[in-house]
């Protein structure tokens, strides 16, 4: 008899097959999508340990203690190293952009992932979730949705916070 699987393990496993597809698809097309072909391979791959870590934790105990880790021992920068170093390499912020250049194959995975996130199973799992979990799983999928065209569930959008107000001049004596 198989043991029950936890539904944040059914949705790990089923966002990596969507990702990998995703980079299967990219690397299929990386003459078609050009020079962002490398900084999004190099993002979805991320993207994929980051799942694979939120989703591996446990999901609504936040009160549960971390384990002690070494402190990192950090080396020292070159000195020939700039401040800030190279800015990231720049990825299109437009909402659908890698269907639009892919095509079908892409629209393939969003209609996947569309459909994953509005199952009563996963909408279950994120409302029985710590909302800071939710979160951490929604912040790599804000992006994942973008470029795919998917629109973004209300749980992963980010909290409204104004706007910080500009400084206002002190009026000028003439």
């Amino acid at each position: 008899m198989p043991l029950p699987v936890h539904p944040a393990a059914e949705l790990a496993a089923r966002i990596d097959a969507i990702l990998a597809a995703i980079l299967l698809v990219i690397g299929a097309h990386q003459w078609t999508i050009g020079r962002f072909a490398q900084p999004i391979w190099n993002r979805i791959s991320r993207m994929r340990r980051r799942f694979a870590r939120l989703l591996a934790r446990p999901l609504a105990d936040p009160a549960t203690p971390r384990q002690e880790t070494t402190p990192k021992q950090h080396s020292p920068q070159p000195e020939t190293a700039q401040k800030g170093g190279t800015p990231p390499p720049y990825i299109p912020r437009r909402h659908g952009w890698l269907v639009h250049i892919v095509g079908y194959q892409a629209a393939a995975y969003m209609s996947q992932l569309d459909v994953l996130l509005r199952e009563p199973a996963t909408q279950a799992l994120f409302g029985q979730a710590s909302p800071r979990w939710t979160r951490a799983v929604g912040r790599p999928l804000r992006p994942l949705c973008r470029f795919l065209g998917v629109d973004i569930p209300p749980e992963f959008r980010p909290a409204d916070t104004p706007m910080p107000r500009p400084p206002t001049r002190p009026a000028r004596r003439r």
